[in-house]
């Protein structure tokens, strides 16, 4: 079934996007046994639960709620993806050294859940040092999660250069929220641009659920409709963040369960 994926409680028709949206929706919204967003996805392959390493969760405490939410919604299993950029200094041993703490954490709390550790890479000027010291932190074997920079705008051929940097070192990379690059969406080219240039996509689930506001639900609906997400992550960064992932459900499959 194409576009699969909703909200509940029913957004309004406003929030809808287009009406092609609205006929492929038509049934599983009147369906009541829809699994929860976790037990569909399998794997959450994009979230901010390692405690006191970016913008996250800022205290084991709260990491540790973030994983027990995100297990109660049927996950069985989480990577941590914090980000490698400018603000942060993070590296992978950095984040290693952190993780291997924090899973001691988990342990003594009796969290039965798999964890595992990538990244999330912004295409900045620094990305180019992180690539050229040494392997990248990877969700699996090749596939690396990246963003692009929300404000400062990049020309389509200097991503597409660097997209191309990261291919001939043997990586995949994953476009996280494409939906939330308003200034690629001003012109849809750029964005069918990143496609062509080898790029898979990724979703955020809280984009369908209202989070980002209309606009951003409007955009993601818009790539379901071309069908372009091979991945759906949660992205969450606090606790408060897993009620919004409550509200998704998704009933058509994407690739996370390759993690």
């Amino acid at each position: 079934m194409k576009n699969a994926v909703y909200a509940h409680p029913n957004p309004s028709p406003e929030a809808h996007g287009s009406s092609n949206f609205l006929k492929n929706l038509f049934f599983p919204l009147l369906s009541s046994s829809h699994p929860n967003i976790g037990e569909r996805l399998q794997v959450d392959m994009h979230a901010h639960w390692l405690p006191g390493v970016d913008d996250g969760a800022q205290s084991d405490r709260e990491g540790l709620a973030m994983i027990r939410g995100l297990a109660e919604l049927g996950y069985r299993k989480l990577i941590a993806t914090p980000h490698i950029k400018k603000q942060y200094e993070n590296n992978p041993q950095i984040l290693k050294k952190a993780y291997d703490r924090f899973l001691k954490v988990v342990a003594q709390n009796e969290i039965t859940v798999e964890l595992g550790l990538a990244a999330e890479y912004m295409l900045d000027e620094g990305f180019e040092e992180h690539l050229a010291s040494g392997p990248l932190l990877t969700l699996r074997d090749n596939y690396v999660l990246v963003e692009l920079p929300h404000h400062n705008i990049q020309m389509l051929s200097a991503i597409q250069k660097t997209l191309f940097k990261l291919q001939v070192e043997g990586y995949r990379p994953i476009l996280a929220h494409p939906e939330r690059y308003s200034y690629y969406f001003e012109n849809f080219k750029t964005i069918e641009g990143l496609k062509e240039a080898g790029c898979l996509f990724q979703l955020n689930a809280m984009s369908l659920a209202g989070y980002e506001g209309k606009e951003i639900t409007k955009r993601a609906r818009k790539l379901l409709d071309q069908e372009w997400y091979e991945f759906v992550g949660s992205d969450v960064h606090n606790p408060q963040q897993i009620n919004y992932l409550k509200k998704v459900s998704l009933t058509r499959e994407f690739q996370n369960r390759a993690f």
